[in-house]
């Protein structure tokens, strides 16, 4: 992106300051607009916000490159117009979050990591372009002519010359050298994940295939976790709307927490430490709420589970093998009772997975 805009516009720049010239589209060039980029550039590095002022820069020259593009006559300007515009956005989104962050962000790691992630997509359509432009000489040779000119101290410098053979060699280099770090990950990232994996599978696409036979270990206990599989799906299949389940809990990156993260319904409490972390306002209520997980497991009181499986608004309770690792076998089976009493409905079962449904919900 860098080499395109410098490429673009160091003509017209330097026609700006060579004196008793007016050459064509360099003499036609808005002197204001880059004169207002670099104020706005050295008061945000003297305010202390650097990566605004670089950015600043950046945005300055694209403007200015825009400017070129829609006031020529090539009929390349409507693809680079559209480009131009692209990377103005991402620079500006990028200086945006130096200066306004979502309220109650951690400082503002959210908002750069959400934001963040549209501005590298912007960049990325933006550079395969400019890149393409850069490499198609011919595209080159006319972008830097300026309108009506081919001769004269501002006439086309085709990289074919031999002054340009040189530079165009190393850029071309460190072009490739650029790309090839980039992929890195690609390789070692790839592989490290595939050494994460549960269980060998098929390619699909299917983001659940793994546990058909994945074995999983939880406090030196190791399960299936096929049946947990079976009884998502069935959640997924026949559960409308949102209602609240209640599953295991535990701490953040163990498999408690499964049934909502896999099919999207609300559960009292997932894994803690986000909730904790992104919800300071009421970051008392986490530890309340896995206390009350664990008692509406634990208790053998019919009345008290019942009790906070209605302030919960639960509609499903989960006993699967994940629970029966946690809990206390005599706490599990009131469940059982409960739907004796008419309070609880088993909706679900394999053989590892029990699903009730509420009476009140």
């Amino acid at each position: 992106i860098a080499s395109f805009l410098i490429f673009q516009t160091a003509g017209p720049i330097r026609g700006m300051f060579r004196f008793g010239t007016d050459s064509g589209l360099a003499g036609r060039t808005p002197k204001w607009l880059l004169g207002l980029g670099s104020v706005m550039a050295v008061f945000l590095a003297v305010a202390g916000y650097w990566t605004a002022a670089m950015l600043a820069g950046f945005l300055t020259v694209t403007a200015l490159a825009f400017w070129m593009s829609i006031t020529s006559a090539r009929e390349e300007r409507r693809f680079e117009s559209v480009a131009l515009v692209l990377l103005a956005m991402a620079l500006a989104i990028s200086m945006g979050v130096d200066f306004v962050r979502i309220e109650g962000d951690i400082g503002r790691m959210n908002t750069l990591f959400k934001y963040y992630l549209e501005i590298w997509v912007l960049f990325s359509v933006v550079s395969a372009y400019m890149v393409w432009r850069l490499l198609a000489e011919k595209s080159l040779a006319q972008a830097s002519a300026p309108t009506g000119e081919t001769s004269g101290r501002t006439s086309v410098r085709t990289l074919d010359s031999g002054r340009w053979i040189w530079p165009k060699t190393a850029w071309k280099a460190a072009l490739v050298l650029l790309m090839i770090c980039s992929l890195i990950y690609t390789v070692m990232g790839t592989k490290a994940r595939l050494a994460d994996r549960f269980s060998e599978t098929s390619l699909t696409l299917d983001g659940t295939a793994y546990m058909e036979n994945a074995l999983h270990v939880e406090q030196d206990q190791t399960f299936e976790l096929a049946p947990d599989l079976q009884a998502m799906r069935w959640l997924q299949d026949n559960v409308a709307g949102s209602p609240v389940i209640l599953e295991a809990h535990n701490e953040q990156y163990r498999w408690s927490g499964r049934m909502a993260a896999y099919t999207g319904l609300p559960t009292v409490l997932g894994w803690p430490w986000h909730q904790t972390q992104q919800r300071l306002g009421y970051k008392e209520q986490i530890p309340r709420r896995a206390a009350d997980v664990a008692e509406v497991y634990n208790t053998t009181v019919i009345a008290r589970a019942e009790e906070i499986l209605r302030r919960y608004d639960v509609a499903y309770v989960v006993v699967g093998e994940l629970e029966r690792i946690y809990y206390r076998e005599a706490g599990l089976r009131k469940f059982s009772e409960m739907a004796e009493l008419g309070l609880l409905r088993q909706v679900y079962s394999n053989l590892g997975v029990v699903i009730y449904r509420t009476a009140w919900e």
